[in-house]
């Protein structure tokens, strides 16, 4: 089983996003919140892999250090240039994924982590 946590500021999307993650065979949302703060130690030991708002990605360099193997997907209402040339390299293990992505494309990019 792989354990998800989604930090995404619009509740609506991210019960949304967290229903059709739990119907993909082997992904399991255990943690959801509107934000993320650091300095709060929240345990993500058992968590691997780990979406959010674009908006909020800097504060999130600081989990990738504690914990390296987390794979970090950034949502995105569209890439552009600067999501790939600055975002995607600025933090190690990180991707994307479309907000407007369907069931079957969530799944297939979740499952190739």
């Amino acid at each position: 089983m792989t354990n998800i946590a989604i930090i995404a500021e619009n509740s609506h999307y991210r019960d949304s996003l967290k229903t059709v993650i739990n119907q993909i065979e082997k992904l399991n949302v255990v943690f959801d919140a509107e934000g993320f703060d650091i300095s709060i130690k929240t345990d993500f030991s058992q968590i691997q892999i780990l979406i959010m708002d674009f908006k909020h990605y800097k504060s999130y360099k600081d989990l990738t250090q504690q914990y390296p193997y987390i794979k970090i997907y950034i949502l995105c209402d569209n890439v552009d240039s600067y999501i790939l040339e600055n975002v995607l390299i600025d933090i190690p293990n990180t991707n994307y994924i479309s907000k407007t992505s369907n069931k079957s494309e969530l799944a297939n990019i979740l499952k190739l982590n």
